[in-house]
């Protein structure tokens, strides 16, 4: 009987892994804690509440991508890919509220994570054996 054979995971999925666990983290939490500060005022528009819970889903979403790109999952990785793309969109529109060092470090960090999304090794080990 052999041994199964284990492939070591390559740097880029941790990378990769790491950076969408943290920030999908950092959003959840920001978004639930904007929602608590939101929920106390009475002229706030429910689709401003809603558009921050559906910011809270994205972002759990990417921690979801994350945590199964680190074990190798392809549609993972296009998850995580469609959510980077989706939070640069964010960033361009963030733009025009005049935050731009955010904005620009925000899609800066969604196009790196993206590109490291799709290195062969990455692209490799998400592959279905």
């Amino acid at each position: 009987m052999t041994a199964p054979v284990t492939r070591e995971r390559p740097r880029d999925v941790w990378t990769a892994s790491l950076l969408l666990c943290f920030f999908g983290l950092l959003g959840v939490l920001l978004g639930l804690f904007i929602v608590s500060l939101l929920a106390d005022e009475d002229d706030t528009p429910g689709y401003v509440i809603g558009l921050f819970y559906a910011n809270v889903v994205l972002a759990a979403a990417e921690i979801a991508a994350g945590a199964f790109v680190f074990v190798g999952k392809e549609w993972a990785r296009r998850v995580a890919i469609g959510v980077c793309v989706l939070n640069g969109l964010g960033g361009l529109v963030t733009l025009t509220s005049g935050v731009v060092l955010q904005a620009i470090v925000g899609i800066v960090l969604n196009i790196a994570i993206i590109v490291t999304l799709n290195k062969p090794e990455v692209r490799n080990w998400c592959q279905p054996d």
